[in-house]
């Protein structure tokens, strides 16, 4: 403990703690910055620091936090910084923070936690490398590229199938690879219309909408969506290489090929696509329950570390 004229400071930091007694700070109102970091504290109830009215500054980062009541900070008014990076904060209620009304500074691991703080100046991290407080698509260069790809890819795709539909095609096998290609491709391209237009929904005040958002219909469609169409196309790809391969090394040798085997060909593709891509979206232990949720463009992209911000 160190003491001085007009401050106090406690640490209770590496005891291994897996509770505290809200006896321990009797007589403490007087109190000004407390330490219980790197400790086993699982959750903070109501009377967890007791009556700690001069607090200014609380550090409880590197324990296995999950859950906070919603009083747990009621008599903390004067809180000005909270630092609750490194727990797993996975049970959070609105209104956990809303007695801390002269909090300036708030720490997280997650920029989507935020969201339980909106009132506070300073919430860290300001992002995890794609999204922001503000912004689904946080980068203007990843904005501008997100339409310029969806735009590129939606006509050139959309140009190929009316083009390989409407001219007659000598090689019909390989004028139906290309079709197909063609129509996953032009699914990533409708995933990114789907993103960039919540973007803009959501410009300058995504962190209010963060939550719901990944969690919704919407968001798991887009994630099908991404991987169904990487799925296929890579399945597709494999597919015309080893049909071109063949055809070249052994031109004479196989029977021609037809748009039968061609047909079956491809309803596997897209069967084993579909099947791989939905799977996520059933109720399935190994996936958990934000698998495409996971990040704002609802990519399985495991997103744990927050960065360059």
């Amino acid at each position: 403990m160190i003491m001085g004229e007009r401050s106090l400071l406690m640490s209770f930091s590496k005891n291994e703690l897996t509770s505290v007694d809200s006896l321990v700070f009797d007589g403490l109102e007087n109190l000004k910055s407390l330490a219980v970091s790197k400790n086993s504290l699982q959750s903070l109830k109501a009377d967890t620091f007791g009556n700690l009215s001069s607090l200014l500054k609380l550090d409880i980062h590197g324990n296995k936090i999950r859950s906070i009541d919603g009083k747990t900070f009621s008599m903390m008014a004067k809180l000005e910084s909270l630092n609750l990076k490194k727990n797993p904060l996975k049970d959070l209620k609105q209104g956990s923070f809303d007695d801390l009304n002269q909090l300036k500074h708030i720490y997280f691991d997650e920029f989507h936690l935020c969201s339980f703080a909106l009132h506070v100046r300073v919430c860290e991290p300001r992002g995890d490398g794609i999204s922001s407080i503000a912004h689904l698509l946080d980068s203007v260069v990843l904005r501008i590229s997100v339409w310029l790809v969806a735009f590129v890819a939606g006509l050139g795709n959309v140009a190929v199938l009316v083009g390989r539909f409407l001219l007659a095609e000598p090689n019909e096998v390989h004028s139906f690879y290309i079709k197909n290609l063609s129509l996953a491709d032009l699914l990533m391209s409708v995933y990114l219309f789907v993103i960039a237009a919540y973007d803009v929904v959501f410009r300058g005040h995504y962190i209010q909408h963060e939550t719901k958002w990944r969690h919704s219909w919407q968001c798991s469609m887009c994630g099908f969506l991404s991987t169904l169409s990487s799925e296929s196309s890579v399945l597709i790809l494999t597919i015309i290489t080893v049909d071109r391969y063949t055809s070249i090394l052994y031109p004479l040798s196989l029977k021609r090929r037809t748009i039968t085997s061609a047909s079956v060909a491809m309803v596997g593709v897209w069967s084993v696509a579909i099947v791989l891509s939905a799977l996520p979206l059933l109720d399935i232990d190994y996936y958990g329950d934000e698998f495409y949720g996971n990040n704002g463009v609802c990519l399985p992209l495991q997103i744990h570390d927050p960065f360059g911000q």
